[in-house]
């Protein structure tokens, strides 16, 4: 689920806005509302938002002034407002979309489809890179060692101490094995 905020000072808007989305956007859930901006700002903080949708023209300042409120805002906004001159600055606010009053039932489902599959990439995204991060923290580095007997594969993290003699090294290991491998050319290779 997809959780937004609606911040626009029209009941009416405010109420058209959410039946639509109730009727044709399934996966997004409406937790609140706000009037102007500084209960926008207070909302947003309090319920974490994915999506604002939000007008331009409010009580106490603009929509505008309620997003410079967050340094790196972690929710998709779509602008909704009765004033075209307002769209290119929207979008440089970097909005997912611009739609005029009176609002268009299939083109505000539409928009906030378009955010939906948006948050759902980031998200992906965001889960693919930390697994990523996490498989290399548990991924221990590797030594091959060859002896005259047989060929060693140890966890660098499992050596204690390495001694050098000549072309020779001593690995000591942590199970209490000392492997000596001559380390001249390709005799040891780190993986």
């Amino acid at each position: 689920m997809i959780n937004a905020i609606i911040i626009d000072d029209d009941p009416m808007t405010v109420e058209i806005i959410s039946q639509a989305i109730a009727d044709l956007s399934p996966n997004v859930n409406i937790i609140g509302e706000a009037a102007d901006v500084r209960s926008g700002v207070s909302a947003i903080n309090e319920h974490g938002p994915d999506l604002v949708l939000l007008d331009i023209k409010l009580p106490h300042g603009s929509g505008f002034d309620l997003i410079k409120h967050f340094n790196d805002p972690d929710f998709k906004v779509i602008f909704i407002s009765g004033y075209i001159e307002y769209a290119i600055k929207g979008y440089k606010y970097n909005a997912v979309d611009y739609i005029l009053k009176p609002i268009n039932r299939e083109e505000l489902a539409c928009s906030v489809n378009k955010a939906e599959d948006i948050i759902k990439t980031e998200e992906k995204l965001k889960v693919e890179a930390f697994e990523k991060n996490l498989k290399s923290l548990n991924k221990s580095h590797k030594i091959i060692l060859r002896t005259n007997e047989q060929v060693h594969l140890i966890n660098t993290d499992d050596i204690i101490r390495i001694e050098a003699d000549g072309n020779y090294t001593t690995f000591f290991v942590e199970d209490g094995r000392k492997v000596l491998a001559k380390t001249t050319g390709s005799e040891a290779k780190y993986i």
